[in-house]
């Protein structure tokens, strides 16, 4: 019997030419490279117990980082972050500016 493969995937792929995706992004590979294994690793959700104490009382959440990436703006690049929390309000983004790699 043959693996189911959602929407006919190939199971193998190649990779990118970090050379033309540098070009493309205005990014040296050195920064494609870095971003694409930041990208990787926010793929994998991550979750943690963080303890708050909220008006004397301890109280602890589960959060979850769900996803992770990059926004382009007029203003820069921004990373975009996905959470997930087990209180009221659930779901929350946070966006935080993109900074420049150390090594340059």
């Amino acid at each position: 019997m043959e693996p189911i493969r959602p929407n006919n995937m190939p199971t193998e792929m190649t990779a990118p030419d970090l050379g033309e995706l540098a070009k493309r992004n205005s990014m040296t590979e050195v920064e494609i490279s870095e971003t694409i294994e930041v990208i990787k690793k926010g793929m994998k959700s991550e979750s943690k117990r963080v303890p708050v104490v909220e008006g004397g009382t301890l109280r602890y959440y589960a959060v979850e980082r769900r996803g992770v990436g990059i926004l382009n703006t007029k203003y820069g690049k921004f990373w975009e972050f996905e959470f997930s929390i087990d209180d009221n309000w659930k779901t929350y983004s946070v966006v935080v500016i993109k900074r420049r790699s150390r090594r340059n």
